[in-house]
């Protein structure tokens, strides 16, 4: 199994919602996508509504999974160009690890 991970993609969410409305297992619908059975268990608990009488759904999770992608990431703790950035990135240069790093100067 790769170590980097793959989004499903809609024809995998498609299976997964057949395969859930028919009742098999998550380590049988995992087995059959060659998935981990925990992205399958993750998929169906991030994009399964509540109040819906449909379990899970792969047009309304497709849709969900993409609006995760647009939102906007955390701001950097240390901000480019400054001090702290230029000590820490030429410490890295020099082949200090971060944790290193981390231990000589609280940041």
């Amino acid at each position: 199994m790769d170590s980097h991970y793959h989004q499903l993609c809609a024809e995998e969410r498609a299976c997964i919602m057949q395969m859930t409305h028919q009742g098999l297992s998550l380590r049988h619908i995992a087995a059959v996508l060659r998935r981990a059975p925990s992205s399958i268990s993750r998929e169906i608990r991030r994009n399964t509504i509540a109040v819906a009488t449909v379990p899970y759904d792969a047009a309304a999770a497709g849709c969900q999974a993409r609006q995760r992608l647009r939102q906007p990431r955390r701001p950097r703790k240390l901000q480019a160009h400054s001090a702290v950035f230029i000590v820490v990135t030429d410490l890295l240069r020099q082949g200090w690890s971060p944790q290193q790093i981390q231990g000589r100067w609280t940041l």
